[in-house]
């Protein structure tokens, strides 16, 4: 009987090494198609980052544009108050203006320092009932055209 037993453990040794060796190769190429992938998502997250920084700075000119475009209309809206003689709206819609215009980054986007010289203009801007509604109506019209000047087109 040993003598069969002897027989049969070489027959079950190739059986088990080609086994393990399977089990091996198959590890190995799992070890490899891994790194592949990690390498190759790696660079797209790359660029995937990229792609994220320009789509934030797109979409800060876009806002400040935005809110450029937001005064510029308020200070047109002023000037039809003024002309409609209704002046407590015309202050309301000049002091919402001129907010607007403080929200923006001082000295960079759209017009740079030429927005806060009309932002500072309309901060110091009072709508006064008594005087001439025709000089205050040229004076707002003439700060929503200077915007106008600062924005690309």
């Amino acid at each position: 009987m040993e003598q069969k037993s002897a027989e049969q453990s070489p027959d079950i040794a190739p059986k088990s090494r080609r086994t393990l060796i399977l089990v091996l190769v198959g590890i190995a190429i799992a070890i490899v198609l891994y790194v592949i992938g990690f390498v190759n998502g790696r660079s797209q997250v790359g660029d995937l980052r990229t792609q994220l920084d320009a789509a934030q700075e797109n979409l800060a000119k876009v806002t400040e544009q935005r809110d450029v475009a937001l005064a510029r209309s308020l200070l047109y809206r002023t000037a039809a108050d003024l002309e409609e003689r209704n002046f407590g709206k015309a202050q309301e819609r000049l002091s919402e203006a001129a907010t607007i215009l403080s929200t923006l980054a001082p000295g960079g986007g759209v017009g740079g320092d030429g927005i806060r010289a009309v932002q500072k203009q309309v901060e110091e801007t009072r709508i006064d009932v008594s005087t001439n509604v025709e000089t205050q109506r040229s004076a707002v019209l003439e700060m929503a055209k200077r915007l106008d000047s600062l924005q690309p087109r």
